[in-house]
């Protein structure tokens, strides 16, 4: 109840969490896929070396980062996923997200296989 009221006035007062004269960015890299909302890990928590269906003793998924999200490894395209993060930036103050988007085509920003040589089609 308390962060239902907390969300209400901070969205209803637009700027008020501003500290700075510039405008604050952030730049959000959208291709993140994982289980259960695909069907498997995507690359970027494996890296093709690392298993998140693996768990420690803490509860910890076997990841491909050095930190660890506090929601655990995600989907990008997950909508509960997309507004936490527009949220917590709301909450933060930025004022602008700068998004890293290749459309909907397949394309890798990675070789799919890291030991064969980078092809041009």
């Amino acid at each position: 109840m308390l962060l239902a009221a907390l969300l209400s006035f901070i969205l209803a007062a637009p700027g008020a969490i501003r500290a700075a004269s510039k405008a604050v960015m952030v730049y959000y890299m959208p291709w993140f896929t994982a289980k259960p909302y695909c069907d498997g890990w995507g690359w970027h928590w494996t890296m093709n070396h690392f298993n998140p269906d693996r768990v420690n003793a803490s509860g910890e998924r076997q990841i491909a980062s050095w930190y660890y999200p506090l929601i655990g490894p995600y989907d990008s395209s997950d909508p509960a996923v997309l507004e936490y993060h527009v949220l917590l930036m709301k909450l933060a103050g930025v004022d602008g997200v700068i998004v890293d988007w290749y459309g909907s085509a397949n394309f890798l920003d990675y070789h799919p296989e890291p030991s064969a040589p980078l092809q041009r089609p």
